[in-house]
């Protein structure tokens, strides 16, 4: 056997023996028991599988590897795990969400539970590019309480205009039954 060392030095022997020091490292199982790898054109189609807990499926969008796996499974919905960028849904049996994984504010990744039988759910995973709705939000109300008083829906104001003029007619109809009276 020949054998070179890093700094390029060849040496020819009969035996072989080999040793290793300073081995060691740790192993940390998976969650995740099975993955399937889903072809682009599968993705792109949209691609259906039945998946139990601990089950996930594998695609790439955007050059990046992304997950898509069941953890948790009743009768009548599934918890749904899409990773790289760690997001989870309750889907009910024929309920569809989209997720954003790439960060462009456009959803890419539509989930839909189609059923659910003997503890597998029945999943249809397809690529989109769909635009996220953009949220208006005003002022700083994120998580605070927000006093209302003093603020006067349409419904509340149109009421206090005509309690004013109830009362206008009210102090007219006083003031002139005085004034006749005193005129008598």
């Amino acid at each position: 056997m020949t054998c070179t060392d890093t700094a390029g030095n060849a040496g020819t022997s009969s035996s072989t023996s080999f040793s290793t020091t300073g081995c060691g490292g740790s192993y940390t199982p998976s969650f995740w028991t099975s993955t399937f790898v889903v072809e682009e054109d599968q993705f792109t189609e949209g691609f259906t599988r039945e998946l139990s807990i601990k089950n996930r499926m594998k695609v790439v969008i955007d050059n990046e590897d992304h997950y898509i796996g069941v953890i948790e499974l009743n009768n009548t919905s599934v918890k749904v795990n899409v990773s790289s960028n760690p997001q989870q849904a309750t889907l009910k049996i024929g309920d569809s969400t989209k997720f954003e994984v790439t960060g462009d504010d456009s959803y890419d990744l539509l989930v839909t539970l189609n059923s659910i039988k003997n503890n597998k759910a029945n999943v249809t995973i397809l690529s989109i590019s769909e635009k996220m709705p953009t949220q208006v939000i005003t002022g700083e109300s994120k998580d605070k309480t927000v006093d209302n008083k003093g603020i006067e829906s349409p419904k509340e104001k149109g009421s206090l205009t005509w309690l004013w003029i109830s009362l206008a007619l009210i102090v007219i109809i006083v003031l002139s039954y005085l004034f006749i009276r005193n005129k008598i």
